[in-house]
């Protein structure tokens, strides 16, 4: 008898300390998934965009533009810094006329215009005329 008053006895206490050890765990797993302040984690800053409209305002010819050499179209949205370059075609017996930034006329005639480290919205035009011939021609 006294056996088996030892046994149970034994049984009991290791049934307490698994108990005990399980509860501990336990415990320290709730307050581990538990953070002590609400501040929520710092995500990556996205990227500022800015928006990128072009087009011809008068004549024959495409406009067409691209960042990072993937073409986009007229008011696509893309990442502020970023290199644009445009690209002026003509048709057959047009020429350039003016290019138009943000509703300012430039003095180019140029077929392409690289516009780098864009920091702002971009409306771009261009305008063909008639190729007329000068008179050295």
């Amino acid at each position: 008898m006294e056996t088996l008053q030892f046994k149970s006895n034994n049984q009991k206490e290791g049934f307490r300390l698994f108990s005990t050890l399980l509860l501990l765990i336990g415990l320290s797993l709730a307050f581990s998934s538990c953070s002590k302040d609400d501040t929520p984690l710092p995500q990556p800053e996205k990227p500022e965009k800015i928006i990128i409209m072009f087009g011809v305002d008068w004549g024959e010819g495409t406009l067409e533009a691209t960042v990072d050499g993937v073409k986009i179209d007229s008011r696509s949205e893309i990442e502020k810094g970023k290199t644009v370059v445009f690209k002026a075609t003509h048709s057959k017996s047009w020429e350039i006329k003016y290019w138009k930034i943000n509703g300012e006329m430039i003095r180019s005639v140029a077929p392409d215009q690289t516009f780098e480290n864009v920091k702002e919205h971009m409306d771009v035009r261009v305008a063909f005329k008639k190729w007329e011939p000068t008179s050295t021609e």
